[in-house]
This record gives structure tokens, sequence and C-alpha cells, in this order.
């Protein structure tokens, strides 16, 4: 399951903005959809889970029409190689009881 399938938008130093990466916005342009639709489309296409969250009704919308958001091989690789081991969700705020942020993720 996708947690946090958008990454987070907090804006933080060196923490990079999935919404406005390069490649994510050349398929979206390409596709003419959302940034957001292509990343959850990727996560969908991949047999995950997305728990994207909002309360604005046309980002939900938004949401939901990434369910048939067709992305080719050539995408999905193309995201794959956005892979750099960067975790914007971390364990800490989880943490509770006999919990550690390193076993949540394990």
């Amino acid at each position: 399951t996708a947690y946090s399938p958008l990454g987070s938008q907090h804006k933080e130093d060196g923490v990079p903005s999935l919404l406005t990466n390069e490649v994510i916005l050349e398929i979206a342009k390409r596709l003419n959809v959302t940034s957001a639709q292509v990343l959850l489309a990727y996560q969908l296409a991949r047999n995950i889970t997305v728990i994207p969250k909002s309360v604005h009704q046309e980002r939900l919308r938004e949401n939901f029409a990434a369910s048939v958001v067709e992305l080719d091989h050539e995408d999905m690789e193309k995201i794959a190689t956005l892979d750099r081991g960067y975790r914007f969700t971390t364990g800490d705020k989880f943490a509770k009881g006999g919990y550690t942020a390193e076993s949540i993720f394990a």
C-alpha cells in the first residue's frame, strides 16, 4: 500500500518534489493529465493500492480519474529510474508502544 503516493508536499530543504519532477511533468503533458495522476497511475499499474489524501473535490475527481490513465512500458521505465531510495514518510510519527521507526518499514 502506498501511504503517501504523491510524496511529501511540505517545503523542506533538500526534499525532492515528485509533483514537479521533469520526467513526471513530461509524461503528464504528453498524456494531458496532471502529475499527480501520473504518479497514482504508476503505482496502480504496479498493483499497489494508493491512498491519496485531499479535501478538495476537484482533486478527489482527478485522483479517481488516475485509474484510467495508461502508462506505456517506456513511461514505467522512466519513472522507475527516479528511485533514489528517498523516504518521504518515515516511521517516526507512527512509532508508539513497542514499535520503532525501523521496525515499521522492515
